[in-house]
């Protein structure tokens, strides 16, 4: 069996065109969401297929003023790289009722969609297969012996394996984040990390999922990534094994938000993926990116009721308007490039370039 299941996230409105200053502190609008009239599943890839690979896609995008989708990026796959082209293919076919404000249709640019690609049959779906299990152990007990070279070689062969299953998939991006651990990489141990929390929850008991999403708040907490803190804690206060430690949790929450609030800058190290891309949930309103190494050219502002384009001159540093929502900044230029995005504490002196008609 060939199935692909879609995993659509909160979407949100992004209102064009932008509102002046003098409007934003008078209108109120009536907004109705985007919705759904046909959603076309992405073919299976043929080349998966004959490998026996499942995984998954994760794809952001926009909905336009007729309801097409358009400006789709992908934040990440799993299991084969296919699985983006198809998924992309098929979203470009899908088509919905535009988002409304106050009877006239906008931009719905806050969007994101998970598709799990799978081939078996889902009653054994937390089962890996035999092969992938006698890599794994081997890879463990290179771990046991601090062997991180031969760890390495058979972390590298489960991506050449065929008949790569789901629950495979999981345990592999498993084993990449213990790796990284083990070179202290953070920021490679954490993005692993999100990669198999993405198919955990159908493949690992409660107490593990507790386990792993506690260890990614940890990591978000350390790397500055405040936005997925809150995003894990709101899912760790919900497991029932969090319940004991609630109290915990909550004052948790309390003293990231109060930091959100502060004067303190919030400092974030960046760095564009294979698609040439990377997506930054910001918490706050003012923010610089300073390059490192490698051309960054274009920032895409995506949030809960607005949406802006910058092409990226002499100016560092961008003021986004607080009535903006929820934004995210997907950063476009080289491969790998890198460089450090600073989110401003609230203050009101810096020189910035915000968004206008």
């Amino acid at each position: 069996m060939r199935t692909v299941f879609f995993k659509p996230l909160v979407t949100s409105l992004c209102l064009l065109p932008l509102l002046t200053y003098a409007e934003k502190t008078t209108q109120i609008a009536t907004i109705t969401d985007a919705e759904v009239i046909e959603r076309i599943a992405p073919k299976y890839p043929i080349t998966a297929v004959k490998k026996g690979r499942e995984g998954w896609a994760i794809l952001s995008f926009v909905i336009d003023k007729e309801g097409n989708v358009s400006d789709i990026v992908a934040d990440d796959f799993a299991g084969d790289k296919r699985f983006v082209s198809a998924s992309i293919a098929a979203m470009k076919k899908w088509k919905y009722s535009p988002a409304m404000e106050n009877g006239k249709p906008v931009e719905q640019c806050k969007n994101s969609v998970q598709m799990d690609f799978r081939l078996s049959d889902h009653s054994d779906t937390n089962k890996v297969s035999r092969k992938f299990y006698r890599i794994y152990k081997a890879a463990q007990q290179a771990f046991a012996q601090n062997d991180l070279e031969k760890a390495k070689e058979y972390i590298d062969t489960i991506d050449t394996l065929k008949n790569l299953r789901f629950s495979d998939v999981v345990y592999g991006e498993l084993l990449k984040a213990e790796y990284a651990k083990r070179l202290g990489d953070k920021k490679a141990q954490f993005r692993y990390l999100v990669k198999a929390s993405a198919g955990s929850s159908s493949v690992f008991p409660d107490n593990i999922v507790y386990n792993l999403s506690v260890e990614r708040l940890q990591l978000a907490i350390e790397l500055n990534l405040l936005d997925s803190a809150l995003s894990s804690l709101n899912y760790i206060m919900k497991l029932k094994k969090a319940q004991p430690e609630l109290a915990y949790y909550q004052d948790l929450e309390q003293k990231i938000k109060a930091f959100i609030q502060s004067d303190n800058d919030l400092i974030v190290e960046g760095e564009l993926n294979d698609n040439y891309s990377w997506r930054y949930p910001l918490v706050r309103h003012q923010f610089s990116i300073v390059p490192i190494s490698g051309e960054i050219d274009k920032l895409d502002i995506r949030c809960a009721n607005k949406r802006h384009l910058f092409t990226i001159g002499d100016e560092k540093t961008w003021s986004i308007p607080k009535k903006w929502q929820k934004c995210s900044v997907f950063v476009y230029g080289d491969k790998k490039a890198t460089f450090t995005l600073i989110e401003h504490g609230l203050t009101e002196n810096q020189v910035t370039q915000t968004p206008a008609d």
